[in-house]
């Protein structure tokens, strides 16, 4: 009686791809770490002032991100045939990027790309979608530094709502484009302090939060992130309008302990949203 061998399907192990991809993921995260110690250079060349800033700028969010991320290397391929080499094409893009642009720019470009890959890969794991959701996250809190060119528009309207809220609480403020201020005195908003700066990081804030409860992001999140995200706007409104009284109210909440103040409270506000939304499952 002839016998037939069943046909064999060409595919990457996935216990090499996992293990490129881990390594992927490693090279990406050295190539962001060391573009936020070049990018906090340049704000303060002193090393000791590069490290604190570097690890200011990634923030406890982001670290627990990354080893959220790490956490599900192994279980981001899906067992669908094809799925490896979609994951080895988006690794390979993703590495291309941050070697072509080393910057926070590419690897914020490395990110998406990844995340996206992972995202898109046929049946898609719950731990890869997880992963895919934080990588984007992350990509765009390093695109938030480059919003320079594109931010006018909010800038504009947040000068008008700081005026606004300072209107209201009694000062005779007026803005005019970024600039806004109470008589003589002016402050120009800049991208760093507008309403949008804090977006991403409010997001990857709400994603960690969940994933560390061991809940699940889905639908019933949406109108928890939107309160989120608005109050983050509101709070970034309020402290604007702040500044504009006065040099002194400008320096106390732009350069002294009102920084603080609003840091603080901005992150309780993002953190309390996730919190409140999983004791809602």
């Amino acid at each position: 009686m002839k016998q037939t061998c069943p046909a064999q399907v060409s595919r990457v192990e996935p216990g090499r791809v996992g293990l490129v991809g881990r390594v992927g993921l490693a090279v990406i995260f050295a190539g962001y770490g060391a573009a936020l110690l070049v990018f906090a250079h340049h704000a303060r060349p002193s090393m000791s002032g590069t490290l604190l800033d570097g690890i200011f700028r990634f923030g406890a969010f982001n670290i627990a991100a990354w080893l959220m991320i790490f956490a599900r290397a192994r279980a981001i391929i899906s067992p669908q045939p094809g799925a490896a080499w979609f994951i080895v094409a988006a690794m390979i893009a993703a590495l291309a990027a941050v070697l072509a642009v080393p910057s926070i720019l590419g690897a914020g470009l490395a990110m998406a790309l990844l995340g996206g890959g992972v995202l898109l890969q046929p049946k898609c794991s719950q731990p890869g979608r997880e992963a895919g959701w934080l990588l984007l996250a992350l990509a765009g809190c390093a695109g938030t530094l480059y919003l320079d060119g594109f931010s006018l528009p909010v800038v504009i309207w947040d000068a008008q709502a700081a005026a606004w809220l300072s209107n209201f609480a009694g000062f005779h403020a007026s803005a005019q484009g970024p600039f806004a201020g109470v008589g003589a005195f002016r402050i120009i908003i800049l991208t760093g302090c507008s309403s949008v700066a804090p977006l991403a990081s409010v997001l990857l804030a709400y994603l960690v939060i969940l994933l560390y409860l061991h809940v699940t992001p889905g639908r019933a999140d949406i109108p928890w992130l939107l309160a989120s995200l608005a109050t983050s706007v509101t709070l970034t409104e309020i402290r604007l309008s702040l500044m504009l009284p006065s040099y002194a109210a400008w320096d106390w909440w732009h350069n002294g302990p009102g920084v603080t103040v609003y840091e603080l409270t901005a992150l309780a506000a993002a953190a309390s949203f996730p919190l409140i939304a999983s004791r809602r499952r």
